[in-house]
C-alpha cells in the first residue's frame, strides 16, 4: 500500500499470501514506484517477526533508521515502526514487566496503576470516569483496541497521578514518564523538541528509539536517550 505524505491517497500495489517481504522484494517494489513518477520516502509497518527481519536485512539499526533508495541512491529512505503498534507495545511493557528510567529508577508501573484506580473509583472521582478496568487487564485480542493504551497513557492520567499522590515519588516519576510520551506523540514529526528538560529527541521522535532489552531473567522499558 502506497500513501500520500500531504495528499489523501492511497492505494493497493502488491497482495499475497503468507509471503514475508524481504530486501528483495522491498527493492522491486520501490523501484516500480519510482519508475511511475512516484517518490519513496519512508517505510512503515507494524512489528511483527517478518517485519523485524526485514528491518535487520535493511541494515536498520536506532543509529542509522535510513536506507539507500535503490532506484535513487542519493535519496534515502525513511524506516519506521508505526505509531498506533509501539503506542500499544510500549503500554503491554508498562504492565507486565519493571520499567526502568534513565536514572535507574525501577517503577512497577501496573501497582501504581492500579492503586489510582482504586482510589479513583473507592472515591468516585467524576475526573476519572474514563479509566477503566479493561485498560490494566485487557489481554489477546483487547490489546490490540488502540483507546485501552491511548486513554491510560495520556496527560489526565498524569495528572491524576499528581493530584491523589502528591508524595509517591515513584508515581510523580511514572507521571512524568507519561507526560513525555503523550507529548511526544503531538510532535512526532517536528524536528526537534524537549519534555521538561529531560531528554531531547531526533525527528523521529521518541518512538523509533525505545526498545526492549533483556538482563538476566528481568525484561524491561527502557529509554534511550539520543
Amino acid at each position: 500500500m502506497i500513501r500520500g505524505l500531504v495528499e489523501d491517497y492511497q492505494f493497493p500495489i502488491f497482495f499475497g499470501f503468507d509471503i514475508a517481504v524481504r530486501k528483495e522484494l522491498f527493492d522491486q517494489t520501490v523501484i516500480m514506484i519510482e519508475n511511475v513518477g512516484g517518490k519513496c520516502l519512508a517505510s512503515t509497518s507494524d512489528q511483527g517477526g517478518d517485519n523485524i527481519g526485514l528491518k535487520n536485512e535493511l541494515g536498520i539499526t536506532e543509529d542509522n533508521v535510513t536506507y539507500p533508495n535503490p532506484a535513487h541512491p542519493s535519496r534515502p529512505i525513511y524506516f519506521l515502526f508505526d505509531f498506533v503498534h509501539i503506542y500499544k507495545n510500549l503500554r503491554n511493557n508498562m504492565l507486565d514487566h519493571t520499567m526502568i528510567l534513565p536514572d535507574k529508577t525501577r517503577i512497577k508501573a501496573l501497582v501504581h496503576f492500579r492503586q489510582l484506580f482504586n482510589h479513583c473509583r473507592g472515591n468516585e472521582i467524576s475526573e476519572a470516569s474514563y479509566l477503566k478496568t479493561i485498560m490494566l487487564d485487557c489481554k489477546k485480542s483487547d490489546r490490540q483496541t488502540v483507546k485501552f493504551a491511548t486513554n491510560l497513557l495520556c496527560n489526565k492520567t498524569a495528572s491524576l497521578l499528581r493530584k491523589y499522590f502528591p508524595n509517591d515519588p515513584l508515581k510523580l516519576k511514572l507521571a512524568d514518564f507519561i507526560d513525555t510520551v503523550a507529548d511526544s506523540s503531538l510532535h512526532l514529526f517536528h524536528n526537534h523538541f524537549k519534555c521538561k528538560g529531560v531528554v531531547q529527541w531526533g525527528w523521529l521522535g521518541i518512538w523509533v528509539y525505545m526498545c526492549e532489552v533483556e538482563k538476566g531473567n528481568i525484561w524491561e522499558s527502557h529509554w534511550k536517550q539520543h
